[in-house]
């Protein structure tokens, strides 16, 4: 029978100009296809207990600054270098790709509709150290350290959006304008990552991802949300580490929980409410956060706004690239110690009674240290309605004019892909600004995938399983050439509507295996190219990624 997928479960990133070039690492699960690589010195990774967790202090990234001004709007300038930082008490100095030199990045903190420009500047070493097993492919010509700047959740014209082919060598830099609209109008949790062809998972890996929120400071105002001190930050991965402290890649579940650099950290709080903004920043790993004393988090935000209402949950799954907006009320918590669990197997909850080889728990990521009493009094509230209820779902669902198919396939070994094709292909995707479409994820591997679109945001209307053998009939009819309405490979009663913590803009969705995910989206922005692709930066790197081409509006 199919593999059932709980709603319970869900709710549980001097001024150049732009340099143009044209443009993967063995590991256990997947980047081989038509690929040499490059060895790297063996250097096993720690053991998990190796390290003792909650012995140093969570690290809050600055705020990004401008430095001037360019054509009127403020003017950034962030600087790729290689750098050494501690990320552990017991550990040397670990090389990273940093952003300005810190990982993660600063965060930018920009209000809704205020352009500004960055300049992005590529300090990194000519080549890859040997900690970074580059794949020598169709995509990785060589060990250069290419690399292109995405902002993740931005509406975004497609020169400055970070496709993946538009790569910047060592010594080069791109200004690129980025005008902060925001659809839903109330703020976003957008971040930056770079998106270079072939090697994301190696660049993100390295360290090269950071914060960039959108604010409605109006909007957020009237909500009396948490902020200042006690609004947080929370960029959440995992990594392994050799004995002399440098990053060990192989494998795609680690043993280590880093949280905004730093190895199981830990943050002294006060009892009242805190906001926390949480971005699963992991090239892989699936996570299901859950508080140690099994209280409550309160869910106010997904990738790119508000919920309509906020969710009660004790049990959080964010997905690579996922994010939520949470508030933590810690009034009642005064003088404990309470452990952010992660409760979920790396390849996400459908693995969790069906293990996968290379799995890796990953058991806690950080502690909250509660103090005995405040240092003011806490004015904030958590709000029952963040924005109003529009019927923006029902809206897209009446409006739609197009509908896609979009499968996720894996025909041989560890290779996935979309559309079963490669990334090369001819586009087949080409809406047109304006349209309204449904497009329906049809999963025929055997693992979750989180599916992100450049450029828009959409909603998550449900997801359906597959009927028994649906996935076996509907790959035969489609290889035969007699594919069938997609209905009858289905369990249309099984049908899983979105849970209320999707209900809101995301321009990532977890898609299951053995079902079809169905997301509603109203195309709007710019013209040109972008790109949907898998976020496990791994199947990403080797093809499971296809390009958009968005056409002008129909007249």
């Amino acid at each position: 029978m199919p593999r059932s997928f709980s709603p319970v479960l869900l709710a549980t990133a001097a001024l150049a100009t732009l340099a143009i070039a044209p443009a993967q690492a063995q590991h256990s699960h997947g980047h081989s296809h038509g690929a040499s690589d490059t060895s790297v010195t063996e250097r096993p990774a720690l053991p998990q207990d190796a390290l003792a967790p909650f012995v140093d202090p969570l690290t809050i990234p600055p705020r990004a600054q401008p430095v001037g001004e360019h054509e009127g709007k403020p003017l950034y300038e962030v600087t790729m270098k290689m750098v050494s930082q501690k990320v552990h008490r017991d550990l040397p100095p670990t090389p990273v790709f940093a952003y300005d030199g810190i990982w993660p990045g600063p965060t930018f903190d920009i209000p809704v509709d205020q352009p500004i420009a960055v300049n992005w500047v590529n300090a990194l070493p000519e080549e890859y150290p040997d900690w970074l097993p580059v794949t020598i492919g169709h995509h990785v010509p060589d060990k250069v350290v290419r690399t292109v700047v995405h902002l993740h959740g931005g509406i975004t014209p497609s020169v400055h959006d970070g496709y993946p082919e538009w790569m910047w060598d060592p010594g080069e830099a791109a200004l690129y304008e980025y005008p902060n609209l925001d659809h839903q109008g109330d703020g976003a949790m957008f971040w930056y990552h770079d998106h270079a062809m072939g090697n994301t998972r190696l660049n993100v890996y390295a360290g090269l991802q950071g914060f960039y929120l959108l604010r409605n400071q109006e909007r957020e105002a009237a909500l009396g949300l948490p902020s200042g001190d006690y609004e947080i930050p929370l960029v959440l991965q995992d990594r392994n580490f050799a004995e002399d402290g440098s990053l060990v890649y192989d494998g795609v579940c680690r043993n280590f929980g880093i949280v905004n650099g730093t190895v199981f950290p830990y943050q002294e709080i006060e009892p009242r409410r805190y906001r926390f903004r949480i971005l699963n920043g992991a090239n892989f790993r699936i996570m299901r956060l859950a508080l140690s004393n099994g209280a409550k988090m309160s869910v106010i935000g997904v990738d790119d706004g508000f919920l309509d209402e906020t969710v009660e949950t004790d049990e959080l799954l964010l997905a690579p690239a996922e994010r939520a907006d949470v508030i933590i009320d810690f009034s009642d918590m005064a003088g404990e110690e309470i452990t952010l669990r992660n409760t979920t197997s790396c390849f996400g909850p459908q693995r969790e009674q069906d293990t996968r080889s290379g799995d890796t728990e990953l058991p806690h990521l950080m502690q909250f240290r509660v103090s005995e009493s405040v240092s003011e009094p806490d004015t904030s509230r958590i709000p029952a309605n963040p924005v109003a209820d529009e019927g923006e779902t029902a809206r897209l669902l009446a409006a739609a004019t197009v509908t896609r198919d979009i499968t996720l396939d894996n025909p041989e070994g560890f290779k996935f892909l979309l559309e079963n094709k490669g990334f090369d292909a001819p586009v087949s995707i080409e809406p047109h600004l304006g349209d309204t479409e449904i497009w329906n994820l049809i999963n025929l591997t055997d693992e979750a995938h989180p599916i992100h679109v450049h450029l828009i945001s959409y909603r998550i209307v449900e997801r359906i399983p597959f009927r028994e053998n649906g996935v076996e009939d509907y790959i035969a009819d489609r290889d035969a050439g007699t594919l069938a309405p997609l209905e009858s490979y289905l369990d249309m009663d099984g049908a899983i509507p979105a849970p209320p913590v999707e209900h809101g803009p995301k321009d990532v969705a977890l898609a299951p295996f053995d079902h079809v995910t169905r997301i509603a989206m109203e195309w709007y922005g710019f013209e040109g190219l972008y790109v949907i692709h898998c976020h496990i930066l791994e199947h990403e790197d080797d093809d499971m990624m296809r390009p958009i081409r968005v056409l002008a509006a129909r007249e």
